[in-house]
């Protein structure tokens, strides 16, 4: 008898006339495990998956969707020993059980699983002289009933409550939306009550913490949100036009950041994020684009919050309105002509120092400082500034005495230098 093993497989909108639409089982004893079943359709049993073997099989960290059968949209078990652990089945279909059929004499354990949303014929059928325990599983929305044939006693009666306080039945299984990030993303969301409600005595997640039921589990390590800058200064804008910034919000946290909400207050500033983007995994980024459009002559500032689930955090965000045409009668006068930058007065300093800009064109201007390492200490200015003098006040008050490197683009323009800073 051959114990092949199937991992990571994807086995999509297969076709078995009988048995078995995408895999057919018989004297073998597989171990299939983390592999995605989708749109498969047997005539008789298994959409997905069909056991007729003497062996003992396990089917782990699955996903069946809009798989078809008479008997056993996701699953059917005629002859086995199986364990189905930490499986989500959502939206199977099968005359007699949409999401598994388990008859004959199969001996089958289900525990740390998801049976949801099947179309037809309910979530599991049983069948007589089988053999199966269901624990610490979720099922939801199962059309024609969670269970269909001789089950266990007090299967599916709410008796008590789990480890999370959610109702459960005397085998621990819970009735309740498992709360996916989608239909077809079977990850779950902050506040599912999949989260930390599996069996105990499995071994424990990822992120250390009880299993979770389904095939995802819900990382609770902490996240840690960092931000590409704190201000965004959009200098001056004429009255009906508008500028762009960009902002880019990073997770470098073991951890999901969970964006809750982006938001300010004044309509003149206004971003093109979208709650769909809402979930960063470790080590994801988010860019989005802040727009200054100002309807009057006069100076903007506001705070854009990024709600999430680490810590509220704030951008500065600053522009001025002009009117069309300028201000005064030659507004080209004192623009320059050249990109320069005076050097840093006082320089040492203690603990303010003075830089001025000229440009001869508006445009985006940055200036960062560094140490001597090339670490980042410092971002005096990441943003749009108008054409003209400009003066920066650096202000180190938080820095060690010590020499610090800074730079400035703006355009093609680049100018670099030293600081001494004396305390």
């Amino acid at each position: 008898m051959a114990n092949p093993t199937i991992s990571y497989c994807t086995f999509v909108s297969n076709f078995a006339d009988s048995h078995g639409g995408a895999i057919y089982v018989e004297d073998s004893a597989p171990i299939i495990e983390y592999c995605t079943f989708i749109n498969n359709e047997a005539n008789n049993y298994g959409g997905a998956i069909y056991l007729n073997t003497d062996g003992d099989a396990t089917i782990r960290y699955c996903t069946f969707s809009g798989n078809s059968a008479y008997y056993g949209g996701g699953i059917a078990v005629t002859s086995a020993s199986i364990a189905i652990e930490n499986c989500t089945m959502h939206a199977n279909t099968g005359s007699y059980g949409g999401g598994m059929s388990i008859s004959g004499t199969a001996v089958v354990t289900v525990v740390n699983t998801i049976v949801s949303g099947t179309s037809d014929g309910g979530g599991i059928l049983y069948g007589g002289g089988a053999d199966i325990t269901l624990t610490y599983s979720d099922f939801y929305e199962n059309t024609g009933g969670n269970f269909l044939g001789g089950f266990p006693a007090g299967l599916g009666q709410l008796t008590g409550v789990n480890a999370n306080g959610d109702s459960c039945d005397v085998y621990h299984n819970i009735f309740a939306d498992p709360l996916y990030i989608s239909n077809w993303d079977f990850r779950l969301l902050e506040g599912s009550p999949c989260i930390d409600a599996g069996d105990p005595s499995y071994p424990y997640d990822p992120d250390n913490t009880v299993a979770d039921i389904g095939a995802f589990f819900f990382d609770q390590r902490s996240p840690d949100i960092m931000l590409s800058t704190t201000l965004l200064d959009f200098g001056t804008v004429t009255v009906g036009e508008e500028v762009d910034l960009p902002l880019t919000i990073y997770n470098v946290g073991d951890g999901m950041l969970i964006i809750h909400d982006v938001f300010c207050s004044l309509p003149v500033f206004t971003t093109d994020y979208d709650p769909a983007d809402s979930l960063l995994f470790s080590g994801e980024d988010l860019d989005i684009t802040v727009t200054f459009s100002p309807d009057e002559a006069t100076t903007f500032v506001d705070t854009l919050w990024i709600e999430n689930n680490d810590e509220m955090c704030a951008v500065r965000l600053q522009g001025t309105g002009e009117p069309a045409g300028g201000v005064g009668d030659d507004p080209d006068s004192s623009i320059p002509d050249n990109y320069t930058l005076m050097q840093p007065y006082p320089n040492p300093f203690n603990p303010t120092t003075t830089f001025r800009m000229e440009l001869p064109t508006a445009g985006f201007v940055e200036m960062r400082v560094t140490d001597l390492t090339g670490c980042q200490v410092a971002v005096p200015i990441h943003g749009w500034l108008a054409a003209g003098s400009h003066e920066l006040i650096f202000d180190a008050s938080g820095l060690a005495s010590g020499v610090y490197l800074y730079q400035v683009k703006a355009g093609r323009y680049t100018s670099a230098g030293k600081l001494v800073l004396l305390k």
